[in-house]
C-alpha cells in the first residue's frame, strides 16, 4: 500500500524546506508503526529547477534509500504559485491574496479529487489517485490542501500578520480594504487543521501576553531540526550572508561586500562576486564568526543555536510584512541587530556578539521547557499520535 503525505508551503527555501523535514519526521514515526505501508511525499513544483536541487542537496540521505521518496506535482506547484510572495513589491501579493484566492482554493480541491500526474527526481512518471494522498503538512500555507486530513505549522497565522498591519503605520500605504479581503481569506484558508503549532519565539513574541490566536494552538520548541556540529573543510574565518531571494536587498549586500571580510554565502549573486558558496549548515562551522541575513526564522534560529552573532537588515518597505515583525522579535528579545541603512555592518555584528549569554539562556529555558528544542520532531511525534489513535 502506498500513502502519500502532501506538503503545503508559503513563500521561500525554508518553508518547503521545513515542511519536508515535517513530512519526513512524520512518515518515520509512521512507518516505525506501520512497516506495511509505503509512505512518499507529494510535492508541488514551484521554483523551477531550484526545488529538485533543494530535495536532492538536504534530503541525499533518504532519496539513496528511496529514490522514488518525493513525487513532484507541477500543476499542484502552478497553483500555489499563483499566491505566492515573489521577493518583490508585498503589494502585487496582497492584490492576489485577497482576489485571486477563491479561485485558487477551489482549483486545488478540484484537483486533488483527481488522479494526479507526478513525476519523481529521477524522472519516473507516478499516478497517485485521490484516496491514496493521506495526510498534509504544512509550513506558512496560503491555501488548504483539499479535504484530507490537515496539520498546520507556521511561524505566524497569516491572517494575524495581515490583521495586524491594518493596524500599523508601517503599512499605511496598502489599501486597507485589500488587506482586510486578504486576511479575511487567510482565515479561510488556515481554517480546519487538526492541530497548529506555533514555535517559541516566532513572529509575535514582542507582544507582551502571548495569548494564543486560536484556542487548538499547541506551542513548540523551534519548529526545525537544531544545527549538528560541522567541522569538515578548512575553512578561513569570515562571515556568512544568507542571500535572500528579494531583490530590494542588493544594495545592502554590496555594503557587504565592501567590509573586506571573507565572505561564505547559500547563493551565489552579483553583489558579492568573491564570496565561497556553502550550505547554510556550515553557519555552525567554527570559522564562521557572525551571520548577516533578512530575519527569517529558520536563519534566527540557526544563528541563535549555533552561537553566531545575528545581523538582520532593517526592513525595507516592499518587503513581506511579517519581515516587519520579525525584526520587532529581534529586537524586543535581543536575538540579534538590526543593521540600519547607512550604518557600518561592523557595528550591529558588534552589538549582536554581546547579546550571546542572554540568547544561550533563552534557548536553555525552551529545552527545559519543552525537553528539546528540535520543534520538528516534537510536532511529529504529535501528529503521529493523532494519526494512529
Amino acid at each position: 500500500m502506498i500513502r502519500y503525505l502532501v506538503v503545503n508551503f508559503g513563500c521561500g527555501n525554508g518553508p518547503l524546506l521545513r515542511a519536508v523535514d515535517l513530512a519526513l519526521a512524520v512518515r518515520e514515526r509512521l512507518t516505525a508503526v506501520q512497516p506495511d505501508v509505503t509512505y512518499r511525499i507529494l510535492v508541488p513544483h514551484v521554483y523551477g529547477d531550484r526545488l529538485p536541487r533543494l530535495l536532492r542537496e538536504d534530503f541525499s540521505a533518504e532519496l539513496e534509500k528511496d529514490p522514488g521518496l518525493f513525487v513532484l506535482d507541477a500543476a499542484l506547484g502552478k497553483l500555489l504559485d499563483a499566491l505566492l510572495y515573489d521577493g518583490r513589491d508585498f503589494t502585487i501579493t496582497l492584490e492576489r491574496l485577497a482576489r485571486r484566492y477563491p479561485e485558487i482554493q477551489r482549483a486545488v480541491d478540484a484537483h486533488l479529487a483527481e488522479r494526479i500526474a507526478g513525476i519523481t527526481l529521477d524522472g519516473v512518471s507516478v499516478t497517485v489517485a485521490p484516496d491514496e494522498l493521506f495526510l498534509s503538512v504544512s509550513r506558512n500555507p496560503n491555501v488548504r490542501m483539499g479535504r484530507i486530513r490537515s496539520f498546520y505549522t507556521s511561524i505566524g497565522y497569516l491572517e494575524r500578520i495581515l490583521r495586524q498591519s491594518l493596524d500599523e503605520s508601517q503599512f499605511r500605504r496598502y489599501d486597507a480594504d485589500l488587506l482586510a479581503a486578504a486576511a479575511d481569506n487567510a482565515r479561510t484558508a488556515e481554517d480546519g487543521q487538526d492541530i497548529y503549532f506555533q514555535p517559541e519565539p516566532s513572529v509575535f513574541s514582542w507582544i507582551p501576553d502571548g495569548a494564543p490566536f486560536r484556542p487548538e494552538e499547541r506551542r513548540t520548541p523551534p519548529l526545525f531540526h537544531p544545527p549538528a556540529p560541522v567541522t569538515e573543510g578548512e575553512l578561513a574565518p569570515g562571515v556568512y550572508v544568507l542571500v535572500s531571494g528579494i531583490p530590494h536587498l542588493g544594495r545592502l549586500y554590496r555594503h557587504v561586500a565592501a567590509q573586506g571580510w571573507r565572505l561564505y554565502v547559500n547563493q551565489e549573486i552579483p553583489e558579492i562576486p568573491n564570496a565561497v558558496r556553502l550550505h547554510p549548515k556550515y553557519v555552525a562551522h567554527p570559522a564562521i564568526q557572525s551571520v548577516v541575513a533578512r530575519a527569517a526564522w529558520n536563519t534566527i534560529w540557526l544563528a541563535n543555536l549555533s552561537r553566531k552573532p545575528l545581523a538582520c537588515p532593517e526592513f525595507l518597505e516592499d518587503d513581506f510584512p511579517e519581515i516587519y515583525y520579525n525584526n520587532r522579535t529581534v529586537e524586543a528579545l535581543e536575538l540579534g541587530a538590526i543593521w540600519r541603512q547607512g550604518a557600518d555592518p561592523a557595528e550591529a555584528i558588534a552589538s549582536a556578539q554581546r547579546l550571546q549569554p542572554a540568547i544561550d539562556a533563552r534557548y536553555a529555558a525552551l529545552r527545559e521547557r519543552f525537553g528539546t528544542l528540535d520543534g520538528i520532531g516534537y510536532a511529529a511525534s504529535q501528529i503521529a499520535d493523532a494519526v494512529l489513535a
